[in-house]
């Protein structure tokens, strides 16, 4: 019976991709096991998609619906910029091997413009932690014959400058303060 679904998320199965969106958001559904009544945990679901239960491969009707709307924040022009080159440089195959999907699709975002509410507070937490790594004349001098390093590349990738990385880092911690305000 498994063969009939392509794709998993949370306690549920489905047979479509559960990516679909309404409005800039995800809708997440909620049901209960047709056997032992338990709560399946939410997940995200387009209307139209048939869920089943992971545990007894039995069909659900969803207890509950809500729409997740993800905020979107706009970023300013140097981080677009910087999202660019690092975009550039990782087509030229300068990334290391640490490089996720996630990070190539958040650049994007990035370079186009704005991005997620969350991508903004994971960029202030990115930026102090890696700090560390423009200490490598690789990811930080553009005189240096191996410019730029992987960590260049990735600081580009997260919208922050190798050369100048307290502006992307301050405009992020200050953005994170004023979504902390607003939502007091």
């Amino acid at each position: 019976m498994t063969s009939r679904f392509i794709g998993e998320d949370g306690d549920f199965l489905f047979e479509e991709p559960s990516k679909a969106t309404a409005n800039g958001g995800e809708m997440l559904v909620t049901s209960r096991c047709p056997n032992d009544g338990k709560l399946l945990k939410a997940a995200p679901h387009p209307a139209s998609v048939e869920l089943w239960c992971r545990r007894c491969r039995r069909s659900v009707l969803p207890v509950g619906v809500e729409m997740q709307v993800k905020a979107r924040v706009d970023v300013p022009s140097y981080i677009s910029a910087n999202a660019e080159r690092g975009l550039a440089w990782n087509a030229e195959g300068l990334a290391g091997d640490g490089l996720v999907d996630r990070t190539v699709r958040e650049a994007r975002e990035l370079a186009a413009g704005s991005v997620t509410e969350d991508k903004v507070r994971r960029m202030s937490a990115w930026f102090a932690r890696h700090l560390v790594d423009l200490d490598r004349p690789q990811n930080s001098n553009p005189d240096n014959e191996d410019y730029p390093g992987p960590g260049a590349v990735a600081w580009a990738l997260w919208g922050g400058s190798p050369t100048n990385p307290r502006q992307a880092m301050n405009w992020a911690d200050a953005k994170v303060a004023s979504l902390d305000r607003a939502e007091q």
